[in-house]
């Protein structure tokens, strides 16, 4: 997990990263309501629920059949991100 990755959860469930052996004290850790590992286009992925109305995270899911097509979407997404 890339660092970049690792803030995102972090903040997305409300956690802070801790560079400490040993247990993390109550409000180090996150909440989520749900982790379910689900299976989309044979690719197994973890499904993180958070209900919490102050979350300001999202996750899109992208398939495409060719890389090419993965770029453009992911082109896509990123410019219209950027616009909002």
């Amino acid at each position: 997990m890339s660092k970049y990755e690792l803030k995102r959860l972090a903040v997305s469930l409300g956690a802070r990263i801790i560079a400490k052996l040993g247990p993390p004290l109550p409000e180090e850790t996150g909440y989520c309501e749900s982790i379910k590992v689900e299976e989309v286009s044979s690719s197994k992925l973890i499904r993180l629920v958070s209900n919490d109305d102050d979350n300001k995270f999202s996750t899109i899911v992208l398939r495409g059949n060719t890389k090419n097509t993965m770029d453009d979407l992911e082109r896509a997404i990123d410019d219209a991100v950027n616009v909002y």
